[in-house]
């Protein structure tokens, strides 16, 4: 299942993941492929079905609230990084909808790396 299925394979020990698929078949294909990874017991990763720009938003939310509440972990700071890879299927306000993204992932943390999946296809513009 693409992009999700690529991040989840990045992923170390102790990380943790929010993976968004909108095609419903497609998302339990990456299920099956996250929680069959003998790696997944080593990882806090969670599998949503739906839009992943309402998905970003709220996991970002909650994000903003723990930083501002302070979660005692000195150690280690976190880092979000957020992978948007938009469907690319030419609906209206599709493009609009990726500088809104990076704004609010970098609204959540300053620090936040995000990366924007721009696929090259043939014959395309």
């Amino acid at each position: 299942p693409g992009s999700p299925a690529l991040a989840f394979s990045a992923l170390r020990a102790g990380d943790e993941a929010v993976l968004a698929e909108l095609q419903s078949d497609v998302a339990q294909e990456l299920m099956r492929t996250v929680f069959e990874d003998e790696r997944s017991a080593a990882l806090k990763v969670d599998v949503e079905i739906g839009d992943g720009y309402s998905v970003l938003r709220k996991k970002l939310a909650k994000l903003s609230e723990a930083s501002a509440v302070g979660s005692g972990d000195t150690e280690t700071p976190s880092v979000p990084l957020v992978l948007i890879d938009p469907p690319y299927m030419d609906t209206e306000g599709e493009l609009d909808n990726i500088p809104l993204a990076v704004a609010d992932g970098l609204k959540c943390s300053q620090d936040a790396i995000v990366l924007v999946w721009y696929p090259v296809k043939e014959g395309k513009d």
